[in-house]
């Protein structure tokens, strides 16, 4: 009996992966970012990578599985929406995507417009009174920056370190109260270093973004990455722990570590959420 159901929950989760990869092969390409963000939920639920892998690869046209009950559903629909930004782009054939599936689900199509706008309020928030400046969302994370403008370096660091720390209280906030109501929460990594960027519209004549790029911004990137085997939340270089003067008491000093691409180790600092 026991292997029974081990066989229904392994199917339940390969069919929560087949319900994002409908909408991640609506345009007929898996794009890479879409991958990485299908592995990365795939690991939340206990899927290896060969696994999640082996869905991704199989060339069956995956039509949308409805759960049959309510916590299920809100489920998919919460993956969906990291889904959707995971290319830091949201096209509008993928917002129908999500607005036929939640009226499969029975739902008002404005759900759709309520999740992507909840979490990521909660995130950005505390940006904007401080200065910082949202250029995009990149499924569960996003890309921000504090330029140095109107007031020194060292207040703008500050400044980074106290909307992070804001952020994720409002995260924080958010997620217990969608806990309480039993539906799916959002699990959230930052970053934050200090380094000189290049900014402007980057990409073909047919797709342009604005967004920022240079060495400080692939270094951050990879940070980040550092968060889940460090076991932290928000994560800090040393170049920017040096120029937040006042904030040494705020951030934990992890050790020296490798980011992949960069040829030194770098030291980083953890920020205390408490």
């Amino acid at each position: 009996m026991n292997g029974f159901f081990e066989h229904q929950y392994l199917t339940y989760k390969k069919n929560h992966i087949k319900n994002l990869l409908a909408l991640a092969k609506a345009d007929g390409f898996v794009h890479a970012k879409e991958q990485k963000m299908l592995f990365k939920i795939g690991k939340r639920y206990g899927l290896k990578e060969r696994q999640v892998q082996e869905l991704i690869d199989n060339d069956e046209k995956y039509t949308v599985i409805v759960p049959d009950n309510f916590h299920d559903k809100m489920n998919i629909l919460f993956d969906l929406m990291l889904m959707v930004w995971a290319d830091g782009v949201v096209e509008k054939k993928e917002i129908a995507f999500c607005e036929s599936l939640v009226k499969k689900f029975g739902m008002k199509k404005g759900v759709v417009n309520w999740l992507l706008d909840e979490v990521f309020e909660a995130l950005t928030a505390s940006l904007r009174p401080r200065g910082g400046q949202v250029l995009k969302f990149m499924g569960d994370g996003m890309l921000a920056t504090f330029p140095f403008v109107d007031e020194t370096r060292d207040a703008t660091c500050r400044h980074a370190i106290d909307a992070a720390l804001e952020a994720m209280h409002n995260l924080d906030r958010l997620n217990g109260a969608r806990c309480e109501a039993g539906k799916p929460i959002a699990q959230v990594d930052l970053a934050l270093h200090l380094g000189e960027v290049l900014y402007g519209n980057v990409g073909a004549a047919d797709r342009l973004d604005f967004t920022v790029i240079g060495p400080a911004v692939n270094e951050v990137a990879r940070i980040e990455t550092l968060c889940e085997p460090l076991g932290r939340k928000v994560l800090v270089s040393a170049d920017l722990a040096a120029a937040a003067v006042g904030d040494g008491c705020r951030l934990e000093p992890l050790g020296r570590h490798t980011l992949r691409g960069v040829r030194e180790t770098r030291e980083i600092f953890a920020l205390d959420l408490n």
